[in-house]
């Protein structure tokens, strides 16, 4: 039986970086803590424009007050993940181990992908350009994690964020390392072939530089911004490879 419990000291990390670029076990679930805290913060309760002392010591006042922090505190998807990569990093691997079992009968290969997929990607990097790709996809991966473990924020924002569904959780995993690994296997080839040097030399030629001063720095960040955009749109859901 899996015993979901918060990454308390996750925050901490959160808040240190960014970790757009990063790769690595603790940088994917700093990625989920980040993005399952702002989805919580989205469902605290307003503060009032101008809160009287009266009303920060009342019940509703110190709930409202104290709600953003509790979300920055606690991420229990985050944590769900960081338990199923433990599961599946654990030395020596075994997916028939009794703790891989008790998750499921789908659990061992479940287990056996999370494992392939993070040994894969382990030591890669995305570059700057596919950093701000993956930035422009929606929705993001960390959020299509959030929605497949069912962290997900009711219509009624008057109501808290669904709990996570443990028995969910390494297929869930398994599924968000894959696509990171994807991610990282084929982004830095193709930003490596963005062509962006050249679209920028043929933005400034002479002709180019009589007409525009400043052309060349104009030219280099409409040239990324294309690249950025065409990398997105490979990795879009629903893209074909």
């Amino acid at each position: 039986m899996l015993v979901t419990t918060a990454w308390t000291g996750l925050v901490l990390l959160v808040a240190a970086g960014d970790f757009d670029a990063s790769a690595g076990q603790v940088a994917l679930a700093q990625r989920i803590a980040r993005v399952e805290a702002d989805v919580c913060a989205g469902q605290c309760p307003p503060l009032p424009r101008d809160p009287t002392s009266d009303w920060l010591r009342s019940e509703e006042g110190r709930r409202a007050n104290a709600c953003p922090m509790m979300c920055r505190v606690d991420q229990p998807a985050a944590a769900l993940f960081r338990q199923m990569v433990e599961l599946a990093s654990a030395r020596p691997f075994d997916a028939n181990s009794s703790a891989v079992t008790a998750q499921g009968k789908d659990a061992p290969d479940l287990a056996r992908r999370l494992h392939a997929a993070l040994r894969d990607g382990d030591g890669k990097k995305l570059g700057p350009l596919c950093a701000r790709a993956r930035r422009l996809v929606t929705p993001s991966d960390e959020a299509a994690f959030l929605e497949c473990v069912g962290r997900v924020a009711p219509h009624d924002a008057t109501v808290a964020l669904a709990a996570p569904d443990g028995a969910r959780a390494l297929r869930c995993s398994a599924t968000f390392a894959e696509r990171e690994l994807d991610w990282l296997s084929r982004c830095p080839a193709l930003e490596a072939r963005a062509g962006v040097e050249a679209c920028v030399n043929a933005d400034s030629s002479e002709a180019a530089a009589r007409a525009h001063r400043h052309a060349g720095a104009g030219s280099r960040e409409r040239c990324e911004n294309e690249a950025v955009e065409r990398l997105a749109a490979v990795f879009r859901r629903g893209a074909r490879h």
